[in-house]
Order: structure tokens, then sequence, then C-alpha cells
């Protein structure tokens, strides 16, 4: 910056003295090239200054750089420096021949680029100066203006033919003084800051209070300590006269020499319901002039109480030792003599208040004197009460001597029977499955790692899965398959023995460890499983799980890899039982419908014979008859997930009710969607409500965009429903409901089907 101004400088007065026009304008450029220089390095220096050097990467110097090269090239060649100098004339101002001349268009990019680099270098100046103590950031905010604001402003001047003396340029003053302003100010900044930052550290880490005031007993600085007692906010208070922030602590000021040397301590100062110690220091500058002072202010409130409770006599302690909700002993180790509260009589003698012997609490001193010989005066243990029962006890106690040098033990008797139980529970929850009892996943994993040894071997690990167990939430709710899930944990207890680790490894996954036992124990194991799950199936909700076992019999074995092979073999057979016609899934729906009685048997075979032959009257191949088959009786399952006062209601439902009536087949489609053996009529399902004209629910489907099998189910579904009782009407004879079928051909019905229907009535 300083060699940018120099050069300007020098090249000035060169333009002065010479009387040739050519070296006049070489000094002219030489003068728009210190203009770079000194904008450039006030820039890099502001970056700098400021903490942002990463901005000056290779990428940052190069595009920093690009108008000043531009320029220079066109600047220092002859044919194509009117891009920034035109119009250049000799004129005779005040005895000096001075070169006046115009300005090209490229001229005014590099005043552009010029003021956007002062303007940055202001800002960034600023926002470190913004972290400064208050009193140095005008300095550093008036040098800056000085070294920016003022020749820009000269600058404005000059364009609007503003200059007092032509044949100088003031902006070079202004910028050269600037310089040595600003160099001078941030240096002496930087090192009262780095003093500053260092005191203010020191004393801000300190518990007691510091305020520093000037000679008027205004506010200059409150380390945090001063700030939290008082709950103040320093921008609020510094600056302002004690007087008007702590009135308290201004009247104690006026009882002290301010003129005095040295400091004075005024004990037990109370304010906004605290006790301090209040020390004040007169401070003065090198000439011994008086220039302010220092308090320093410690909260001695906990120590003052402290202090009260100490001398609180021997009556009040005695009622504190006897209205004590812990128990509270003295124990003389010395002669023997122990003192004990009712608390303690109460705790040992299970919650009896009448006075025992020392001989109840034996047990207590028995650990007090093994506890004291080994260092230890904190510990949890489970004694035995006066009546025989257990509790367990906190004991915390300290030794000391009395005015006789007689060993003193004085402890706290705690009963943490009912915590240790809460945690007991807590740890239980953290091993234990909640929904049924067993092992989690964790624990197992942990006994895994325990039981992987030799002396442990053959170690056979048993997989179990529940079957169909999310068939079961869609269909029944999440409730059943609860209640299925504890009911074959309740078999897995009763069926393996109490040293098996059995734990529930997921949602419907279970996993047990068998410890020295071999393949063919626990194949005979799997076979009592298999028939307790017949036992306690029913018809609606059997119980079936697909079960693996493998084993390591070698200590070479990895041990996942035994897992892995009991994982596999139970999902093989789990996809031989998908695969498998003997299926009861169908089965357990039906009777599910029937138990609920949603469909009555006649309603199912009377859909299912007219549909059948519909299905037979179009034409359709079997595996679509079979299908339709499957439809007619699991059409409206989905009305097990809705209440039974809803389905059942004999008067008009309400609208919410009709918003819940009109879910079933979107949860009957769920549930076909969730079996393999159902899946072909999960659509049908899902549609069979939808209306020709495209008005119906729950996809609004038009025309054959529905499934033909559940324009089938609809025409059917909808002529039984006429024909037969429902609890909110009557039945219609037959030849009332064809009309109201070919009534609402075309819109509700497809008009064919329909027509084939009534053909076949």
């Amino acid at each position: 910056m300083a060699t940018g101004s120099l050069l300007w400088f020098i090249s000035k007065f060169l333009e002065l003295g010479f009387i040739d026009t050519e070296i006049k304008l070489f000094w002219i450029k030489i003068q728009i090239t210190s203009i770079f220089i000194f904008s450039i390095a006030l820039f890099i220096f502001s970056l700098h200054y400021s903490g942002r050097e990463k901005w000056l990467n290779k990428l940052g110097m190069i595009m920093l750089w690009v108008i000043p090269a531009i320029s220079t090239i066109l600047l220092y060649n002859s044919n194509l420096h009117t891009f920034i100098l035109n119009d250049i004339n000799i004129k005779v101002i005040d005895s000096f021949l001075v070169l006046e001349r115009g300005y090209g268009p490229w001229y005014w990019i590099i005043m552009s680029y010029t003021l956007i680099l002062l303007i940055f270098s202001i800002v960034f100046l600023n926002i470190i100066n913004r972290g400064s103590s208050y009193k140095y950031q005008w300095k550093a905010l008036i040098s800056i203006l000085v070294l920016i604001l003022c020749p820009v402003m000269i600058a404005v001047l000059s364009l609007f033919n503003y200059r007092p003396y032509p044949y100088l340029d003031i902006i070079l003053f202004t910028i050269a003084t600037g310089c040595l302003i600003v160099s001078v100010t941030l240096s002496r900044i930087e090192e009262s800051e780095i003093i500053n930052v260092n005191n203010s550290s020191i004393i801000d880490s300190v518990g007691d209070g510091v305020i520093l005031l000037d000679k008027n007993n205004s506010i200059l600085y409150m380390n945090k300590a001063f700030q939290n007692y008082f709950d103040i906010n320093p921008n609020g208070a510094i600056g302002k006269n004690i007087e008007l922030v702590f009135p308290g602590l201004d009247a104690k000021l006026k009882s002290f020499d301010h003129q005095a040397a040295g400091y004075k301590e005024l004990k037990t100062f109370s304010f906004y319901g605290r006790i301090y110690d209040l020390n004040i220091f007169n401070l003065f500058d090198l000439i011994k002039r008086y220039a302010g002072k220092t308090i320093i202010l410690r909260d001695i409130t906990e120590k003052k109480v402290t202090e009260n409770i100490l001398r609180e006599s021997e009556e009040k302690f005695r009622l504190l030792f006897e209205k004590s909700s812990d128990g509270i002993f003295s124990y003389n180790m010395s002669n023997g003599k122990i003192d004990f509260n009712p608390a303690l009589s109460k705790i040992m003698s299970y919650g009896s208040t009448r006075e025992v012997n020392d001989s109840y609490i034996k047990e207590i001193l028995d650990i007090v004197n093994e506890k004291t010989s080994n260092g230890k005066n904190f510990l949890q243990k489970q004694i035995n009460r006066e009546n025989g029962s257990k509790i367990w006890i906190e004991i915390s106690f300290n030794k000391d001597f009395d005015h006789n040098r007689d060993i003193i033990c004085n402890g706290i008797v705690r009963d943490i029977t009912s915590k240790k139980v809460f945690e007991n529970k807590i740890k239980y929850l953290s091993f234990h499955d909640k929904l049924t009892g067993l092992y989690n996943r964790a624990f197992f994993e942990a006994e895994l790692k325990r039981l992987n040894i030799k002396r442990q071997l053959p170690l056979t690990i048993v997989t179990a899965d529940i079957d169909g167990l999310k068939l079961i939430n869609d269909a029944f709710g999440h409730e059943s398959g609860d209640k299925l899930i504890k009911k074959i944990a309740g078999i897995f207890k009763y069926c393996f023995r109490s040293e098996d680790i059995i734990a529930r490894y997921g949602g419907d996954e279970f996993v047990i460890l068998l410890p020295s036992t071999p393949v063919s124990e626990a194949v005979k194991i799997i076979d009592r499983i298999k028939i307790a799950c017949k036992k306690e199936g029913t018809k609606i909700l059997p119980l079936s799980i697909s079960i693996g076992v493998s084993s390591k019999t070698e200590i070479s074995q990895e041990i996942n890899s035994v897992m892995k092979d009991a994982d596999d073999q139970m999902y093989r057979n789990k996809l031989m039982k998908k695969q498998s016609p003997q299926s009861s899934l169908i089965f357990s729906l039906e009777k599910a419908l029937e138990e609920r009685n949603f469909e009555t048997v006649e309603h199912v075979r009377r859909m299912r014979n007219g549909i059948i032959s519909l299905g037979k009257e179009l034409k359709l191949h079997d595996s679509m008859i079979n299908d339709l088959r499957l439809l007619s009786t699991l059409h409206d399952i989905g009305k097990i997930g809705i209440s039974d006062n809803i389905i059942l209601k004999p008067d008009k439902l309400s609208q919410k009710e009709w918003r819940l009536i009109k879910k079933h087949s979107e949860i009957g489609f769920r549930i076909a969607k969730s079996s393999n053996e159902l899946s072909t009529i999960a659509k049908p399902i899902l549609h069979h409500h939808e209306w020709w004209n495209g008005r119906g629910y729950p996809s609004r489907l038009k025309g054959e965009e529905i499934p033909i099998n559940s324009r089938i189910v609809s025409v059917v579904d909808a002529f039984d429903a006429m024909t037969n009782n429902r609890p909110y009407r009557k039945a219609i004879c037959r030849d009332k409901a064809i009309i109201e079928l070919e009534k609402y051909s075309g819109v509700q019905f497809d008009p064919f089907l329909v027509k084939k229907f009534v053909n076949i009535c």
C-alpha cells in the first residue's frame, strides 16, 4: 500500500516537472498503475487482517489481476491507450504546465473496479473491527474512513471539475496520510487487543464477580461471573453510571474514599437476596492520578447458610436427627458406643417405631468395621431385618476424631429396596422381549458368544418362523397376531429345557440355543412342538411354524455359518408349506367370516352358484372359473376389519360410518395380496364395488377398466342382496330385482353381463 502511494507521489511530481507531452503522459500512466497497486494491496491486506487468506488461492489471484492486466496492455500500447486516456492537451495553470486529458470507456471500468475493491476492503476491515473493545473501535473506524472515503470523495468532486489545486492531486496526499494512520492505529489496536483478550480471559475464568469503573463511576467492564450473579446483559449496562444500574452498590461506594490508595474490604454485603464479600480497589494511572476502581464480589450465601446451620443449637440438630427419613448413626469405634435415630429403627425392624437394641444393627456395624479397614466408605448391600426379611440398603459414612481423640464414624443408611426392584425390572426389560417374556436378540447374541466354546459342543441352533403372521395381522388385527406370538412362545417354554436359551429374534422369528445338545435330541423337541401346535391351534387361527436346525460339532466351525444353515433349512420348510395345496388359509378365512356372522353359509352358496353359472355362460377358462369360485367366498373378506356395530347396523349409516364401510375393499385387497394363494383375486376384491359409469369406489374405474371378475361379482352380489333379507331392509321378489338390474345396466353394471345374467335367471 505504501509502495503504491509512494509511486503515485513520485510520478505526480515528475509529471509536473517535465515539459514534453509524451513524458508527461508516461508518468500519468504510471499514476494509473499505482492506483491498481494501492487498491489491490489494500484488498489483500484486508483479507489477511480479517482472516480470509483462503480466498487468495491460485484462482482468486488470477481473477484479481485480470482487469489490471488488460488495463496495463491497453495503457502502455500507443495505439490502444485511447480506450483509457484521450483528448490530451497541454495547459498552463498557475505557472505549471498541466496535461489535461479526457477519459475513454475503459477508464471508468478501472475506476469501478478500484471502487469495488475499496468498498470490500472497508467491509472486511469493519467486520474485524467490530470484535475490538469499544474504546478502540472509533479509532480504527476513523482511520479507515480517512484512508478510503476521503480519496473517493475528492475523486468524485474532481469529476465535477472542482479542483482547488488543479496541478496537484489531493487524493495522493490523503491516501499517503491514511496509510500511515491505519498502520499505526491497527498495530496499536492489535497490541492492545492481545493484552485485553488475555486479561479478559483470566478475569472471566474466575468465580468472583469483577466490575471495572472509571473515575466518574461509569461501568467500563464486568466479567461473566458478575453478569451471572445479577442476570444482567452487559450491553445494557456498560457506559452507564453504577448508581443507575446498581443503586445499592453505589451507596456502599459513597462511604469509600475514592482518592485513598490500596483497597477497602466491606464484608457481608446483601444484594438481590444474596450475601457477598465486597472488595474495592482504587486504580491509578502512571503519574499517580486517580483513574477508577475495581469492585470484586464473592458470593458467600451458601457459606453463610452453612455457618448458620453450624451455629444452631444442639436441640435443633437433635430435632433434625430425629425427624430425618434416612437412617442416621454415630458410632464410636474406640469404645463401641452407638447412637441412631428412629428412622434407622424403622428400616431395620420392618416399619416398627419402637426402640431397638444395638444388636439389631450389628450387621451394619460389621459392614462399617469391614469397609473401614479397606478404605471404602460407600456401598450397597442386601441385609437381614429383625424379622428375617431381606432388604437392600445404601450406606455412606466417614471417620473423624472427636475432642477426646476417639474415632467417630458417622453414617447414613437408606432403604433402596424399591430402587433395586426398579433397576432389576429395567435390567430384565433390557434382556427380555416385552410381549413374550422370552430373551431378546441382544441377550441371545451375547449368550451365543459366551457359549461358543469347546466345552459346550455340540452347540445346536434352532430357528423358527411363524407362518402367515402378516396375513393374520391384516385379517384379524394385530391383537390377534400378538396372541398368536404369545401362544407360540408359551409352547416353546413348555417344550424346551430350562437351560436352553429361547429368544424372540424379530417380529415373527425365534431362535433357540441348545448347549451340549446333538441334533437328534433337538429333533425330538421339535416333534413335541409340532404336536403342541396342532393341539393348541383352532380352525380360525391354526398354529403353524417353520423350523430349521443346525449344530456346531467342531470348534473350527464358524458359528455364523451354523446359524445360516439353520435359517436356510427353516426357509426351505416355509417354501414347501406355501406350495402345498393342503394349506388351511382359505378355510380359516371362510370360518372367520362365518364366525363373525358377516356372510351366511347360504349367501356364500348362492353367490358361488350364481357366479360360476355366469362364468360358464361367458365360456371363461377353467382357471378363471376357479378364481371366481374363490372370489365368491372371499370378495367381502375385508369386512372382518370393520366393526360389527357398523356391519350389522339396522339403521341408516352416517357419513363417517359409510366411509369406514367403503374401506373394506382395500382391507380385503391387502389381505389377499399378502398370500400367494389369494394374490390372483386381490385386484377383483379391490374393484368389486366400482361402477360401469366410473362413480364407484375406491379407484373410480370406468367400463372395461374394471376387471371382468369384479364386474361379475358386482352383478351377482347385487341380485342376491336384493332378493334376500339384510339388517337394513327386507328382500324384494326376483322380478323386481331383475328390473332393478336392468335399470342400472350401463350405470352401475356391465350391460352385457346383466343381459347374460338375466337369461340365466
